[in-house]
């Protein structure tokens, strides 16, 4: 049996994903403060794809087990997907049961760092409610592990809210853990500052 599909997303997707960002936005808590565009999305990566004919596949087996195979897929013109060369963001999507985005996951890559192999960022995971608790989130959760094996990174980060309880027995569900060895800081280059 065959569960659902996720596939890169691309530029006809930058309409229905926005709307699935902002969604995000006021779930996280900064919604006011939300600027991407459907022209971001299409600039920043989904405009730079370039014909490859693949979408991921989470077959179901016995037990919930589940298992990613990467599949040829027949579009009208036979295009094929894969990350053009400027890309600053690789979306993968799933379609709900009446063909509208039901969640996506955004990722960008750091090229190396001390081990000279990229370590692959999870910027945004995000299922609509009417249809979580369907295995969505886990299927774009193995597409992210998947594109992560593809791409060579030694590593998977993100970020996870900390009162969001939910999402932290999600990413242990995947062997995902804080990393207790570094805080994470950040500041604006904007604000005047004395130093």
């Amino acid at each position: 049996m065959t569960g659902p599909a996720t596939r890169y997303a691309v530029a006809a997707d930058a309409g229905p994903l926005l709307r699935l960002m902002r969604e995000l936005a006021v779930f996280e808590g900064y919604a006011d403060q939300f600027r991407v565009t459907e022209r971001d999305l299409i600039e920043r990566g989904l405009g730079n794809r370039r014909p490859k004919g693949r979408r991921f596949l989470v077959d179901r087996l016995a037990g919930e087990e589940r298992r990613l195979r990467l599949v040829r897929s027949r579009s009208p013109r036979g295009a094929r997907l894969s990350p053009g060369p400027a890309a600053q963001l690789t979306a993968i999507v799933t379609d709900g049961a009446v063909g509208e985005l039901a969640g996506y996951a955004v990722v960008y890559e750091i090229p190396f760092t001390y081990d000279l192999r990229p370590t692959l960022v999870l910027k945004e995971l995000f299922v609509v409610a009417t249809a979580r608790s369907l295995g969505l989130g886990g299927v774009l959760m193995t597409a992210v592990l998947a594109h992560a094996r593809a791409r060579g990174c030694a590593r998977l980060q993100w970020d996870v809210l900390p009162d969001n309880l939910r999402a932290q027995a999600f990413y242990r569900r995947f062997g995902g853990r804080p990393d207790v060895a570094w805080q994470r800081w950040c500041l604006s280059p904007d604000e005047p500052r004395d130093a």
